[in-house]
């Protein structure tokens, strides 16, 4: 700007020259007043051409001048005078028909010496002398940055009127009139076309004093042709359904041309429905805004230092946004919004922030009325974006699953603490998170006072993170996250701190699994598993680490059985896909467990691999009946294929085996032995022709019946008398089981009666069938669960 006026400055001094002087010495004077008035303006001579100088108007052919920054060509530059005019210091009329002001230099900067207030230019203007000044056509021409205008200029009053264009645009017009209404005021109407369509109008007031001008209009912006426009420049297929925008303007601007400041500026973006109407789409989704309008923008500004101070209005906004996998509707406000810069290069914007999500969605996920707050602060410096927040607010009423809406309904109240990222030459960030407002409610599983904590931050391209899962401040469990962003690599650490149960703080303390009748009353347990990851070249990961276990004499009940002292210390690896795998056979031990057979001193070896779904047992032996089970290497498969088990028995008291079932007319005595072999196919249970046989030297059995009365069959009566005290040496039974529960005993018995036939040999088969099922359902409804553990426990 400073160097256009410059130019005009020149134009009228030239006009202004003592013209009287002239008449008596027209080649010297002329000559040296031209190139002294150049000379202190930054100019010099290029060419001149008079073609004529009389004693009433001089005609200039051509003059072209030249400064650092500028090259002015004028042609046909007449000056009218009267001899008494010159006297005064005035010329009736100066008509210039045709002005060329070009750019020479890319430097727009000035120095003191350059700097002109806008009321010395006015000054200047007015002492100039001229009648009447005319310039016909003024030609502006900014090569680099492609932009020509053409003006005209006459007085009084002052008035000037033009157009320009970009040669970027050929179709983009600019037309514009500016007129002096008074001493030191202007008004200025200007307007745009694109392709003969009006796409702007403007209404300015100009005030200039010493050397500050101060400004006030409106401005109005209409769309429809700027739409194919907006698409070309915008990086989305973006629509605004505004027909006009328009902008009230009121500022100062101090210092025009040298160390400029604007200052108390109100601006008001408005459109004629109150509304800023926006939608977009792109390959991720689609999304409509609607912005409130009026906004208001107040303020100061230095424009040659950047230094800046403004304070925007509320801005209030709703919108819907449909993304690949989630939509949302939200209403949003920034309230308190302010910006201070102290360089172009250095900005600080503070804001109040507070979105509703009224609905919204992601995958089978679906929640109401999720609600943001927080106090925003925005800052640019030394090329480094950042964004931070002392303390961010989210309120989530309800979040509920589509697919299974009984399946989870999630409450929680989420604070993030110490929030900055950073955008530069890397991004980087983080923040801290808690809440102890957490309601999770489904019909799984209930939790006692849950909470959370952690933090996560991202510097480089390393990303880490801490989470605190707690429960009623006693169940601890610790995440720890690291992933390199570059090397594609990352572990995580989780830890699970000794937790300890008691009668008086069992496990449904802390949780409650919906419609299951288990517990843990006693023991201890805690865990650690530090799982690491790597991208293969084909694009695949790969998974590993320890995992680890410990269960110490846990003690509790799940429905009808209760366990006593459980321990083990389980050593596991992460396997690729994600899973977890046994290698080394891990040992465990249980001191009882009841099903209504009761089972003691348990003690096993076991590996097993998730992704295969298969368990490996080995060394398996408990104490029951008296005796012993064992199961030397069994391998089952949760696949459902057929699997047979070998279950061996040594030693199992026979009385005991007999005082299971209700029978009090039988007793018996002895040892047995034997092997059992269980086939699993599906969730079916069978036994095919087990054998069991008496060790020796056997033992007894001795059978009252009812009805002491003897029976009619002679057969029958003949199995009592011999069972009534019946020693045998020989017990061999094959044991089938059915998919039913059915129990059926082939005994084939060898031995004698000494109160029959002087203790003849006798030999009997006999075959004892029983519901497995049934037997068990009766023992277990023997005995109160919970008393026979708490009895168990209670034992020193």
């Amino acid at each position: 700007m400073s160097r256009i006026f410059k130019a005009a400055i020149l134009l009228l001094l030239l006009v202004s020259i003592p013209l009287g002087l002239v008449l008596f010495r027209p080649g010297l004077v002329l000559g040296s007043l031209l190139r002294s008035s150049a000379d202190q303006l930054g100019y010099e001579i290029v060419s001149m051409q008079v073609s004529q100088l009389g004693a009433r108007s001089m005609t200039l052919a051509q003059l072209s001048l030249s400064s650092v920054d500028l090259q002015l060509d004028f042609t046909n530059l007449i000056v009218r005078y009267s001899p008494t005019g010159l006297l005064a210091g005035r010329v009736e009329s100066v008509q210039i028909a045709e002005t060329t002001v070009r750019s020479n230099s890319n430097s727009d900067q000035t120095t003191d010496s350059d700097q002109m207030a806008p009321a010395e230019i006015l000054a200047t203007f007015d002492d100039l002398g001229i009648g009447t000044l005319s310039l016909r056509q003024l030609i502006l021409v900014d090569a680099e940055n492609g932009i020509e205008a053409q003006l005209s200029v006459q007085s009084p009053p002052l008035q000037i009127q033009g157009s320009a264009q970009l040669k970027a645009l050929p179709d983009f017009v600019l037309e514009f009139v500016l007129e002096r209404t008074g001493a030191s005021d202007f008004d200025i109407a200007s307007s745009a076309r694109l392709l003969d369509e009006s796409i702007f109008i403007s209404s300015i007031q100009l005030k200039a004093i010493r050397n500050e001008v101060s400004l006030s209009g409106t401005s109005t912006v209409f769309l429809n042709p700027l739409r194919e426009q907006l698409y070309q420049l915008l990086p989305t297929s973006t629509v605004i359904s505004n027909d006009s925008l328009s902008l009230q303007s009121a500022f100062d601007i101090e210092d025009l041309f040298g160390e400029a400041s604007i200052s108390n500026i109100n601006l008001v973006f408005q459109s004629p429905d109150s509304m800023l109407h926006i939608s977009q789409e792109s390959d991720l989704g689609a999304s409509e805004m609607q912005l409130r309008l009026p906004i208001r923008l107040q303020g100061d500004i230095a424009t040659r230092t950047g230094e800046m101070q403004l304070t925007l209005g509320e801005v209030y906004g709703s919108g819907n946004w449909s993304l690949a996998d989630a939509n949302f509707s939200a209403d949003s406000s920034f309230t308190d919004i302010q910006l201070h810069c102290t360089s172009f290069t250095s900005c600080d914007i503070r804001s109040e922030w507070q979105s509703n999500v009224t609905q919204w969605r992601f995958g089978d996920y679906v929640g109401d009325k999720l609600g943001v707050t927080a106090a925003l602060r925005f800052n640019y410096s030394n090329d480094e974006m950042r964004l931070a927040s002392e303390l961010v607010q989210i309120r989530l009423p309800s979040l509920k699953s589509e697919s299974d809406p009984a399946m989870l309904d999630l409450a929680t109240t989420l604070q993030l603490d110490a929030l900055e990222f950073r955008v530069g030459d890397v991004i980087s960030g983080g923040f801290n998170f808690n809440s102890s407002d957490l309601n999770l409610e489904n019909y799984l599983i209930d939790l006692e006072n849950p909470a959370y904590s952690g933090k996560l931050q991202l510097e480089d391209d390393v990303l880490t993170g801490i989470l605190e899962l707690d429960l009623d401040q006693r169940l601890r469990l610790g995440i720890g996250l690291q992933h390199f962003f570059l090397r594609d690599t990352g572990d995580v650490v989780l830890q699970l701190a000794a937790l300890e149960f008691s009668e008086a703080e069992p496990l449904s303390s802390l949780l409650t699994v919906k419609g299951l009748e288990a517990d843990l009353l006693a023991g201890q347990i805690e865990g650690y598993a530090n799982i690491s990851w790597s991208k293969q070249t084909d694009d695949s990961w790969r998974f590993g680490g320890p995992i680890a276990l410990g269960l110490d004499r846990l003690s509790g009940y799940y429905t009808d059985y209760f366990f006593v002292d459980l321990s083990t210390k389980l050593f596991a690896e992460a396997t690729t896909p994600l899973g977890m795998q046994v290698t080394n056979p891990s040992s465990a031990s249980l001191g009882r467990i009841d099903i209504g057979l009761p089972l003691q001193n348990l003690s096993w070896q076991y590996r097993f691999d998730t992704l295969t779904s298969a368990v490996q047992l080995n060394d398996f032996t408990t104490e029951v009946l008296g005796g012993r089970l064992s199961i030397p290497a069994a391998r089952y498969s949760l696949t459902g294929d057929r699997q047979q088990i070998d279950v061996v028995l040594a030693d199992i008291d026979v009385a005991t085996l007999v005082g299971l079932a209700d029978y009090p007319q039988l007793q018996a005595d002895g040892l047995i032995s034997g092997y059992l072999p269980f086939v699993l196919e599906g969730n079916k249970i069978t036994i095919d022709r087990g054998l069991i046989g008496a060790l020796n030297p056997g033992g007894s059995i001795r059978y009252t019946p009812e009805s002491p009365a003897p029976s009619s069959n002679p057969s029958l009566r003949l199995v009592n008398e011999a069972l009534a005290n019946y020693q045998y040496q020989i017990m061999n039974t094959e044991v089938y089981y059915d998919e039913e529960g059915e129990l059926l005993l082939n005994v084939q018995l060898q031995g004698r009666n000494p109160n029959m036939n002087d203790g003849q040999a006798i030999n009997l088969n006999v075959n004892i069938s029983d519901n497995i099922p049934s037997l068990l359902r009766s023992l277990q409804a023997s005995r109160v669960i919970t008393d026979e553990l708490e009895r168990f426990l209670a034992r020193p």
